[in-house]
């Protein structure tokens, strides 16, 4: 296992891929900064609608509805599993004398150390222009830095994991990545449209509203009481558990041609 574990992250770090890909997150990174610099300075709020550009808030302002994340988690994903199927080098994988679960559970741990790197670049390069414009907003305490920033950030984190396993599945199930994006799109998109309508939806869907992946870190972190963070809990465990074990019964019935 330990040397299937070398294996694969020497083959990912070693990349071109992967060194594009601290490149394109950085870029994404200054261009949704950039867009919310424009609504601070030169687009007028509706009435009622505040939008909170302090610094304290910007990892806030950085994960958003997580539907950017969830891009950045497919196209890792994409890279160390839909290539493989793409290429046939899958195959050499599997013939590396190692059994299946051991071989997805490598590549999954492999997809954790990538997207902490890539999401954590991403924030990174995010929260520093954020804050060199807008200043921190508050006194500066350890409280304010672990309520704002780290508290924040291991629990979007936890839920990035999470979210790996839910596209991991489709990963193993499309084996297509232009097919995998499409659906990671099209999940967040209709996420987004359940929350906005979420008054309006019946008492069974609007129950499932609040378990979203993309919003249970910003409801409990303008609500931190104990429902919201109950409701996070769930979302990572539906997201993990059936996913994984899903994407792991794909991978061990496929034919590896």
């Amino acid at each position: 296992m330990i040397n299937l574990l070398k294996h694969e992250f020497f083959k990912f770090f070693r990349s071109l891929g992967f060194k594009l890909l601290i490149i394109i997150v950085s870029g994404i990174s200054l261009f949704f900064v950039g867009l919310s610099l424009l609504m601070l300075s030169g687009i007028e709020m509706p009435e009622g609608y505040s939008y909170d550009m302090q610094g304290y808030s910007a990892i806030v302002n950085a994960f958003g509805d997580f539907s950017n994340v969830s891009i950045v988690i497919a196209v890792i994903i994409s890279m160390i599993v839909v290539a493989e199927f793409q290429s046939s080098t899958i195959k050499n994988t599997v013939m590396y004398n190692q059994s299946r679960l051991k071989i997805y559970i490598a590549k999954y741990l492999l997809q954790l150390v990538a997207i902490t790197i890539a999401v954590t670049a991403y924030l990174l390069a995010y929260i520093i222009l954020f804050n060199a414009y807008s200043g921190w907003g508050e006194v500066f305490s350890f409280s304010s830095l672990w309520n704002n920033y780290i508290k924040i950030y291991l629990m979007g984190m936890l839920l990035c994991y999470a979210i790996s396993a839910f596209i991991n599945f489709f990963a193993y199930l499309t084996k297509s990545t232009a097919l995998l994006i499409v659906i990671i799109i099209a999940i967040t998109f209709i996420f987004s449209i359940l929350y906005t309508i979420q008054n309006d939806l019946p008492p069974l869907l609007e129950g499932f509203s609040k378990i979203l992946f993309s919003l249970v870190v910003m409801r409990y972190y303008s609500d931190s009481s104990i429902i919201n963070l109950v409701y996070y809990f769930i979302s990572v465990v539906l997201l993990f558990f059936p996913f994984f074990l899903g994407g792991y019964m794909l991978f061990n019935k496929q034919e590896i041609k």
